[in-house]
């Protein structure tokens, strides 16, 4: 015995729905409001990480699609922003496949995103005048600091000349760790030292200085 959609009358095919009816109760994709957080220096954070963009609409789009959730297939996508003092009005249009059906389902959705201005993590430590790690330079090679400033000025605080050198000041310690392993591949001779500089949220924060030498 055929059993019938209990919406339309057509054949039953998922469950007591046809096909049709059973796709128009299923959603393709969610996402809900948004807040996108914005730093002065064209970042974004992401959730996760701060990502650098060169437009505010295009940190906008990116941060919508990577909070478009689904465990469909989605095959095209199509993001229209309208941006309304501190907001975007935005209106998402997905088609895709939805699982046990072979028809392309086509959905809208209407968000708003809220752009809140923040520092991001960078920026809160230049501002600050902060920085975890220092490179004492003492050499005769006057092209190092600019080669180092070339490769890693994201991460630097400031260069001080000093007697026989450079001190440079950098914001990650992981950058003026992997900085000195290199350095010292090329026969330069590194020392460690670290100074205690205070407790936070119960864990020991040191600064690092690492002596660079011919």
């Amino acid at each position: 015995m055929k059993r019938l959609c209990i919406i339309c009358g057509k054949n039953a095919v998922i469950g007591n729905f046809c096909e049709d009816c059973w796709l128009k109760r299923q959603n393709l994709f969610k996402i809900n409001d948004l807040e996108i957080k914005i730093c002065s220096c064209n970042s974004y954070f992401n959730g996760k990480t701060w990502k650098h963009f060169n437009s505010l609409d295009n940190a906008v789009e990116r941060f919508i699609k990577d909070n478009i959730k689904t465990k469909n297939k989605i095959i095209g996508k199509n993001i229209k922003l309208k941006k309304v003092g501190n907001k975007y009005n935005v209106n998402i249009e997905c088609n895709g496949y939805i699982l046990q059906s072979k028809k392309i389902k086509h959905e809208k959705k209407n968000i708003v995103v809220k752009i809140t201005n923040v520092k991001c993590e960078r920026c809160k430590k230049l501002s600050g005048n902060y920085y975890e790690s220092v490179l004492q330079i003492r050499t005769t090679n006057s092209d190092m600091p600019v080669e180092i400033i070339k490769k890693h000025g994201e991460d630097i605080l400031k260069v001080k000349k000093v007697r026989n050198g450079f001190d440079i000041f950098i914001l990650k310690k992981n950058i003026a760790g992997a900085i000195a392993k290199k350095l010292k591949s090329r026969g330069f001779e590194i020392k460690i030292s670290n100074k205690f500089l205070g407790m936070k949220k119960g864990k020991k924060i040191y600064r690092y200085y690492y002596a660079v030498k011919d």
